[in-house]
């Protein structure tokens, strides 16, 4: 018989999920526990099922828990879960947590689960595996690039910032023509973008008045970190230009280190970045199991 048991969510688990979540994740990357008071808001919506969200204790620990949810997915509803948050010495927990899961699909009549799993989030990918969880898709793929072994070059394109009155609507264009998005969606993402707290510029280049690449570069909780994302390159020889401009401007801020996060439709881009110095660091997966 098992030291661990597995329960349903109740109102005084969350405190003690944030706080073992938070002990969990201390060494993942690229993602952290939600905070009790965002918890206690995701848990009164209309749409939460409590069936859903499963907590192993041994004794009155809580050693580990498992989130989950059903969605419509090409009218078919299926499963959709967070492979197990365990504590280190209690990993028996996580395949206790994983076939209460099923149990509970099953009665909702799932047919298709769903999660998304990364070797920088603990156990996940081992547990996918253990489960016969087959890759799908890669989800995201990490890139670092080290400041301080980036060779500056002379270069003679000239990189200026981004003006929201004078260059939305070259970039409303742009986004309709590159992301098929409409103007009302560009004109609000760029007006809420550059009013961000955690904004530190968008690097433009212009051949005659017309964008021909602009990217974008946020602050990160590291102070010696930010994440710099693609937004658009006309031509292969921008990409060099941008960077030249983006690392001027990190060390006079004293940053060491660039990360991008790269999803569809960007997996076409990475090539250009590995090219100026960028390299892998890791990537997460989509994973899907029949039941």
């Amino acid at each position: 018989m098992s030291d661990y048991v597995i329960k349903n969510y109740h109102p005084d688990y969350i405190e003690l999920q944030a706080e073992v979540g938070k002990e969990i994740v201390k060494d993942w990357k690229h993602l952290t526990q939600t905070p009790v008071e965002q918890l206690k808001q995701l848990y009164s919506q209309s749409e939460f099922d409590p069936s859903t969200r499963l907590y192993s204790f041994k004794g009155d620990l809580l050693v580990g828990f498992l989130t989950a949810k059903t969605m419509k997915l090409e009218e078919e509803e299926i499963g959709f879960l967070r492979f197990p948050f365990v504590l280190e010495e209690h990993k028996q927990a996580e395949d206790l947590l994983m076939e209460k899961l099923m149990e509970v699909f099953k009665t909702k009549g799932i047919k298709r689960i769903q999660g998304v799993a990364g070797n920088i989030w603990g156990d996940s990918l081992e547990i996918a595996k253990r489960w016969d969880f087959k890759e799908v898709v890669d989800r995201a793929i990490a890139y670092t690039l080290d400041i301080d072994s980036y060779e500056l070059i002379e270069d003679e394109i000239n990189v200026v910032f981004f003006d929201f009155e004078k260059d939305i609507e070259q970039i409303v264009k742009i986004y309709s023509q590159v992301y098929n998005s409409s103007p009302e969606r560009t004109k609000e993402f760029y007006e809420n973008l550059t009013n961000s707290d955690q904004l530190l510029f968008l690097p433009v280049i212009k051949e005659e008045g017309k964008i021909v690449a602009i990217s974008k570069v946020f602050k990160d909780t590291a102070p010696e970190l930010i994440i710099q994302g693609h937004s658009f390159v006309k031509d292969s020889k921008y990409y060099r230009s941008l960077q030249n401009k983006i690392i001027e401007e990190c060390k006079t801020e004293g940053i060491k280190t660039i990360q991008m996060f790269f999803r569809e439709p960007l997996f076409q881009y990475i090539s250009e970045y590995e090219k100026i110095g960028f390299k892998f660091e890791s990537k997460t997966i989509l994973l899907e199991k029949n039941i």
